[in-house]
């Protein structure tokens, strides 16, 4: 494309015959060691990318600290940031609602592969959890293309920031508290394969839970059968997808918050509330979802950490 057709407004950054061969052949990152000239351009700007002989490459995202230097946009010329992100949120939220199928908890928005890096939008029944991992998703303008989006879109009763410390730390952006940014419910209830789950906004992992397995959960309770184990279980989500194939099944995690919360959920399919003790969870065995009988689910807590060969004993170990 001429350099001609560029954004006139948009800084611009000039990129090594590597760095435009890459852009070229469809990667999306241009690294700082391919960036030949950025002198002066303001964290998260707009930028226009150029090789070395001023050829246009594309629209970009510039972070000043990352050693992804450049996210690229668009290889087409974009003078309105807010106005891209609220149409691509759109768009994701079309193409999910087009093949996503008995649950209310999955991915909305995945970074780079819905074209808008440093975002990531979980969805958790009437709960939204995002996280901003770039200084351009963390301008003001920005941040209110996000919300104001989703909030007319899914009229959520909450929209929670889930904050990662260190990556705001290598993007120089201001530290934040993990909070809700719209609304003040932080928990609800989600199902995953007619399993049901307690999320807490504010508590677990990356958005609070792994979405992304929820169809491999699927997928191996098709396999299950006999003694199961779930090591590094989290909440549960193997464990209690294989409790209506198995005779047991053991989930072990360090984590107290992962069997606290694995207990909530037990207590959501029906089951007696667990009583939880120093290293194991009591043993719950009610009926499992869609009528078929459920297998007992012990949940160990692991108090110190335990080699690889100490696991088989501890778990033939009384509790």
């Amino acid at each position: 494309m001429p350099k001609s057709f560029a954004p006139r407004d948009a800084s611009t950054v000039k990129i090594s015959s590597r760095g435009a061969s890459r852009l070229k052949a469809g990667h999306v990152w241009v690294y700082r060691s391919d960036v030949l000239s950025a002198e002066g351009i303001p964290p998260g700007s707009l930028v226009k990318v150029t090789d070395e002989r001023g050829k246009f490459c594309g629209s970009a995202l510039y972070s000043s600290t990352s050693q992804i230097a450049i996210r690229l946009l668009s290889s087409t010329p974009i003078t309105d940031v807010p106005a891209l992100i609220k149409k691509r949120i759109e768009d994701a939220i079309s193409y999910r609602e087009s093949y996503v199928r008995d649950t209310d908890a999955y991915r909305l928005v995945f970074s780079e592969a819905d074209f808008l890096p440093g975002l990531i939008v979980d969805r958790f029944n009437d709960v939204i959890s995002l996280q901003i991992l770039t200084q351009a998703m963390d301008a003001p303008s920005s941040r209110e293309a996000i919300v104001s989006t989703l909030s007319e879109k899914l009229h959520p009763s909450a929209i929670v920031e889930r904050v990662d410390p260190h990556i705001r730390e290598l993007e120089q952006l201001p530290p934040r508290e993990s909070q809700p940014i719209l609304g003040d419910k932080t928990n609800t209830v989600v199902t995953m394969n007619g399993i049901k789950f307690q999320y807490e906004a504010l508590a677990g992992q990356k958005t609070g839970s792994f979405l992304d397995q929820r169809e491999n959960y699927a997928a191996a309770a098709g396999y299950a059968h006999g003694d199961a184990l779930d090591v590094f279980c989290y909440q549960g989500g193997f464990a209690l997808h294989l409790a209506s194939h198995c005779k047991s099944v053991t989930g072990v995690d360090t984590a107290d918050f992962s069997l606290r919360d694995g207990n909530l959920t037990v207590t959501l399919d029906d089951r007696p509330e667990a009583e939880r003790r120093h290293r194991v969870a009591a043993q719950i065995a009610p009926r499992g979802h869609r009528g078929r009988a459920r297998a007992p689910v012990d949940q160990r807590h692991l108090t110190k950490p335990v080699a690889r060969s100490e696991l088989a004993d501890l778990l033939a170990s009384p509790a």
